[in-house]
């Protein structure tokens, strides 16, 4: 963490606006699904391709994890990267920033989130808590869209109220 980086005020309004665990759930839900559709989808044309080449994956189940998660990962990685959200959080109009200043992440702290999603019992955690591993090991957030702006906006207009005017 690049500590010269952090805005106190800009954190603050970020936990303010930390999107709701149960819009992320589903919106995990939805983005796991959109997941396994697509790689349903690749190896579907990769039998008419090349007929018999799903035959490969069933023999050896091994290959056909990796290939599962990796396809999942670009997923999360192609779309967080470039539109700060996935599928599922367009739907509920949630972002991901990062967690200090509410910028944008680069793709190194997405390419972070990312590979940390790896571990497969965090989906267990959205039921205790919304910071997930893959958000405090990369020192991101997500939040609500709305929340967001409604709580730059109080900030904004508090800015105003305390000005001295000499």
């Amino acid at each position: 963490m690049n500590w010269d980086k952090i805005d106190s005020k800009k954190a603050e309004l970020v936990q303010r606006s930390i999107a709701s665990k149960w819009f992320r759930f589903i919106g995990a839900i939805i983005d796991r699904v959109l997941g396994y559709g697509i790689t349903f989808s690749i190896g579907f044309l990769g039998e008419i391709v090349s007929p018999g080449s799903m035959d490969i994956l069933v023999q050896y189940p091994l290959l056909d994890n990796i290939t599962t998660i990796t396809i999942l990962l670009l997923y999360y990685l192609i779309f967080e990267f470039y539109f700060q959200k996935t599928i599922g959080k367009f739907i509920f109009k949630m972002k991901v920033v990062n967690e200090y200043d509410a910028s944008k992440p680069n793709f190194k702290t997405i390419l972070k989130r990312t590979v940390s999603r790896i571990i497969g019992i965090e989906a267990l955690f959205y039921l205790f808590g919304n910071h997930l591993w893959h958000d405090r090991w990369s020192d991101t957030a997500v939040i609500s869209e709305k929340k967001f702006e409604e709580q730059n906006e109080l900030d904004e207009i508090g800015d105003i109220g305390s000005m001295n005017i000499t």
